[in-house]
């Protein structure tokens, strides 16, 4: 039996794509195929995954940045998207509630990959 890429779930011999996440199972993929698809789970085990590291990454460097680094890819650049813009609006003062939501958003979704429990791409808190 094969798995799914991104969902790890069995598939059945012969199957083309993954019926769970998507996936190309007979390697003829587009080029982008290597992102998992917007559904996708992110499974533990497959990114950095320290809780307090991710609390200071948001405040403290770019907001954003943890989850990114949690493979949150889309999730991280809406975070900064937002900070940028509410720093724009708010001379500044936006930004902090940004990067408070985003800091702990990044620790919530580390300690639940650390338990072993798979998230969301979107998946807050």
């Amino acid at each position: 039996m094969a798995t799914g890429r991104y969902c790890r779930e069995d598939i059945l011999d012969g199957a083309i794509k993954c019926k769970h996440c998507g996936s190309q199972l007979d390697g003829s993929g587009s080029p982008f195929s290597q992102s998992p698809p917007a559904g996708a789970m992110i499974q533990p085990g497959t990114s950095p995954q320290s809780a307090d590291l991710m609390v200071l990454l948001s405040p403290c460097c770019i907001t954003g940045l943890a989850q990114i680094l949690l493979g949150q890819v889309g999730k991280g650049l809406m975070y900064f998207a937002l900070a940028i813009l509410c720093a724009i609006a708010t001379a500044g003062l936006g930004n902090i509630f940004v990067c408070i939501v985003a800091a702990i958003d990044g620790y919530k979704i580390a300690e639940k990959l650390n338990r072993g429990q798979a998230v969301g791409a979107w998946e807050f808190f």
